[in-house]
């Protein structure tokens, strides 16, 4: 995913220069875990869900043990173009 990608998703979803701030500090490195803890995730969240581009497995990663792929690590390597 380019940076214009990029840039679109963020427009898309209304993230505020803040909320796009945060999430290229996570693209950049790895995901600690705390992502999912910011209001950050929670937009892109929606915005994923309401556009029909996150995998509904993901979406529901704890009723399906076998799918590793949490919806945060999902939405951060979606953005890095790891899950195209």
């Amino acid at each position: 995913m380019t940076e214009s990608d990029r840039d679109i998703i963020y427009q898309t979803a209304k993230l505020t220069q803040s909320h796009i701030d945060l999430v290229e500090s996570y693209i950049e490195s790895d995901n600690d875990g705390s992502f999912i803890e910011t209001e950050t995730y929670e937009i892109l969240l929606n915005h994923f869900c309401d556009t029909g581009e996150m995998p509904y497995a993901v979406l529901t990663q704890a009723l399906h043990p076998e799918n590793t792929d949490a919806p945060d690590d999902w939405i951060i390597n979606h953005l890095k173009g790891e899950n195209q």
